[in-house]
């Protein structure tokens, strides 16, 4: 649910195809990187044992950059038909789900 509505925000939005990828990673202005495991919400920050390494380093940010060209690679970009190809129960379970996912 979240990919989609970032979808319709204008957000590029791609699914790994091999299977589930659970890093998230921000590169910044090709020195700075962000790569860990935390969700940006309050459970991650407060409930799970979660991390987030911040570095500045150019070199670094080379390699990373590199992981997410051949991370990219082996996806495939969501488009706007995307979102109207989700079936209407997955997208009643999407509903439950953020209902509940401030205790989940």
């Amino acid at each position: 649910l979240y990919a989609l509505e970032a979808l319709r925000a204008g957000v590029r939005v791609f699914r790994y195809l091999p299977g589930f990828l659970h890093q998230k990673v921000m590169l910044i202005d090709q020195d700075i990187c962000a790569i860990g495991s935390a969700n940006l919400d309050n459970r991650s920050f407060r409930l799970n044992f979660e991390i987030t390494l911040l570095t500045v380093d150019a070199d670094f940010a080379v390699q990373v950059a590199q992981m997410l060209e051949e991370d990219l690679s082996q996806s495939r970009e969501l488009i706007g038909a995307d979102r109207k190809n989700v079936h209407r129960l997955q997208q009643l379970g999407m509903r439950v789900a953020r209902l509940i996912s401030p205790i989940l």
